[in-house]
């Protein structure tokens, strides 16, 4: 792999007007990229990190990851430690980030974010040793929808269409959603201004924005194994348990993994908690799902 420090600087417009440089490191053993700007006009927002713990002659495994404020306050900061973790399972690992919802940005807007930086992975594939073909995304809290937008646009066959383009060439062999908050119409706070913009993409592309409801999009069949995990005093169980029925009634593989009241898996805990013995247990149990229905 070439993995050289670029030393390139962007103007990060949009983003407290601060200066983004590439970087090169190595963190307990993972090596990263960061602050690789997807985009040409390096707006804030179009950058994402990228993590690897090993080389290696065959293309390697890729894992995009979708941490918990994607919609608001995106910061992919904070889910650095648990994508190192994921890298050191001899993963790929693609820390995403998007523009926030705001009056000038929809969801479309972050759908098109979406489809750049799968453009840029794609084209980067030999340079990262990446693997199209093997493929897992994971979302965690808010980031789960993004998660299974793509997810969904890789799979099925309604959204590509309802966008215009040819199915991305990337193959998704899993979906891991952690506290994943998926439900739109649930009336949450944080949720609210997805729906109002997804209500008001309805108006011009309803055939879209129904794609963007899980509980609208009827193409849900062509899902990959669905990986789950939420706890009994977790705010997000309602979606879960919502997902879980849907992707039942679609005959997805999936499983649960759910966590008593008293133990510490409150909404984003996957990333704020990373080094705990539940967020290992739960790495080591999805892995463990996704090679048991690889064929499914």
């Amino acid at each position: 792999m070439r993995m050289g420090f670029l030393g390139n600087m962007f103007s990060t417009l949009g983003l407290d007007h601060k200066e983004r440089i590439e970087k090169e490191r190595t963190v307990s053993g993972v090596r990263s990229m960061s602050s690789l700007a997807y985009l040409g006009d390096a707006h804030g927002g179009h950058f994402m990190d990228i993590m690897w713990s090993k080389e290696a002659l065959n293309p390697i495994p890729l894992v995009f990851f979708f941490n918990g404020t994607v919609f608001n306050h995106t910061n992919k900061g904070r889910a650095s430690n648990l994508c190192r973790l994921i890298a050191k399972r001899d993963f790929i690992v693609v820390n995403c980030e998007f523009r926030d919802l705001s009056k000038t940005v929809s969801v479309r807007d972050e759908i098109d974010d979406l489809l750049a930086m799968m453009d840029w992975v794609t084209r980067n594939r030999d340079r990262f040793n990446i693997d199209l073909q093997n493929v897992y995304v994971v979302g965690s809290s808010y980031g789960a929808l993004m998660a299974l937008w793509m997810t969904n646009l890789c799979t099925g066959k309604r959204m590509h269409n309802a966008l215009g383009i040819e199915r991305p060439g990337i193959r998704i062999k899993g979906l891991g959603l952690f506290t994943g908050m998926t439900d739109t119409e649930s009336g949450d706070s944080d949720m609210r201004p997805v729906a109002a913009s997804i209500e008001k993409l309805r108006k011009t592309d309803k055939d879209l924005a129904e794609c963007l409801l899980p509980w609208e999009n009827h193409d849900l069949f062509e899902m990959p194994p669905v990986f789950q995990v939420t706890s009994d005093n977790d705010s997000a169980l309602p979606d879960v348990i919502k997902l879980q029925k849907l992707l039942d009634t679609n005959n997805v593989p999936n499983e649960t993994m759910t966590f008593g009241a008293t133990t510490h898996t409150m909404r984003g805990f996957m990333e704020m908690h990373s080094t705990t013995n539940e967020c290992s247990r739960v790495l080591s149990r999805m892995l463990t799902f996704f090679k048991e229905n690889e064929d499914q």
